[in-house]
C-alpha cells in the first residue's frame, strides 16, 4: 500500500528544507546576520576571514560555514 497524504507532504517538506539549506547566502544577508555593513563583509572575504565565492558579480557564502562562524562568535564572548 502507498503512503498517506500526510506522510507524502512531510517528505516533500523535508526535501524543501534540505534544498533551502543548500542555497548560499548573499552579502546583504550575511551582513544582517553579523550586524555589519555589506562592504565590511566583502573586505572580510577578501582577507579570508569569511568564506565566500564569487559568481559573476555576486558574492555568495555557504550557509553552513557562516553558521559555524556565528556559533564560534557566541561561544567566544
Amino acid at each position: 500500500m502507498g503512503i498517506s497524504t500526510a506522510e507524502w507532504m512531510e517528505r516533500e517538506a523535508d526535501k524543501e528544507r534540505e534544498r533551502i539549506k543548500a542555497i548560499p547566502y548573499r552579502t546583504g544577508e550575511v551582513a544582517l546576520l553579523f550586524g555589519l555593513d555589506p562592504r565590511t563583509i566583502r573586505k572580510y572575504v577578501e582577507i579570508g576571514e569569511i568564506p565566500g565565492f564569487k559568481v559573476g558579480k555576486q558574492w555568495l557564502y555557504p550557509k553552513e560555514a557562516i553558521h559555524k562562524l556565528l556559533e564560534a562568535g557566541r561561544t567566544s564572548v
